[in-house]
C-alpha cells in the first residue's frame, strides 16, 4: 500500500546463487551483495522509486493454477530458477514476491507470493526490476551524485583543501565511475588523497589505491586500456 512505502527499510532481490540487499539508512538507500552485506555503496534511488511505483500500482493477473510444492518448478518459481523480491517494513519481512518463467508468448510471467494459494500469469511490468546485477541498481558514480545533490545537498565543489597529486580539473573527480562493489586493500595506505570542500562547507575525502601490483596487473592481460 502507498502508506507503507515510507516505512520500507529493506529489500532483497535474489535469483539463483546471486542476490542484492538494499537498506535504508539515514534517509539514503545503500546497496550490497547478499554474500557481503557489510560492503555497501549508494543505490540508484530513482530506480528504487520506480520499483515502489510498480509495487503500489494495479496489475493484470490471470490465474494459472494452484500453488503447491510439487509444481513450483513447472512454473520456474523455485529460488534457483526464478527471482524473489522480499520487502521489509520496520525491519520485518512484509511481502515476498516470486517471479518465475515466462509463458509461451513471453508476454506474461508466472507469479505468486508468500500469502497466495495460487499461481498467476503476471503482466510484464516488473521485467526491468528482476536483475541481480549491481550495475543495474547502483549509483554509477564513485562520488554519488544522488547523495551529494539530493540527500545532503552539498552544492558545488569550491576548492581542494588537501591533495597528494595535483588536479587540473576538479570536476573530473566527480565524473569517475565505479565497476561494482570493491574492497579497499587491507593495511595499505592510499596512493592519492583528495579532500574537497563543498558549497555547504562540508568536505569529501577521496582515497585512491591500486588494487593490483604492476606484476599482478600484467597477468590480467586486459583487452583494452584507456589512459
Amino acid at each position: 500500500h502507498q502508506a507503507d512505502i515510507d516505512n520500507v527499510d529493506g529489500i532483497i532481490i535474489q535469483g539463483g546463487d546471486s542476490g542484492l540487499l538494499f537498506t535504508r539508512e539515514n534517509n539514503m538507500w545503500l546497496l550490497a551483495d547478499l554474500s557481503k552485506p557489510d560492503l555497501k555503496i549508494p543505490a540508484d534511488s530513482q530506480r528504487l522509486a520506480q520499483l515502489f511505483v510498480n509495487l503500489v500500482s494495479t496489475h493484470t493477473m490471470i490465474k494459472a493454477g494452484k500453488k503447491d510444492n510439487s509444481n513450483l518448478n513447472t512454473y520456474g518459481l523455485e529460488q534457483n530458477s526464478g527471482t524473489v523480491i522480499s520487502i521489509f517494513k520496520d525491519s520485518s519481512e512484509y511481502q515476498r514476491l516470486y517471479f518465475g518463467s515466462t509463458d509461451f508468448a513471453q508476454t506474461h510471467r508466472y507469479f505468486t507470493s508468500l500469502e497466495l494459494n495460487s499461481v498467476f500469469l503476471f503482466d510484464s511490468s516488473f521485467e526491468n526490476f528482476l536483475s541481480t546485477a549491481v550495475q543495474s541498481w547502483s549509483d554509477p558514480y564513485i562520488i554519488s551524485k544522488q547523495l551529494k545533490d539530493e540527500v545532503f545537498q552539498m552544492g558545488e565543489a569550491q576548492s581542494v583543501l588537501r591533495q597528494t597529486k595535483k588536479v587540473e580539473n576538479l570536476d573530473k573527480l566527480f565524473e569517475l565511475r565505479h565497476g561494482g562493489i570493491g574492497q579497499f586493500p587491507e593495511n595499505q595506505a592510499p596512493e592519492f588523497t583528495f579532500e574537497i570542500q563543498m558549497g555547504d562547507k562540508s568536505t569529501i575525502t577521496l582515497e585512491i589505491s591500486p588494487i593490483y601490483s604492476p606484476e599482478e596487473f600484467k597477468d590480467l592481460k586486459p583487452k583494452l586500456i584507456i589512459s
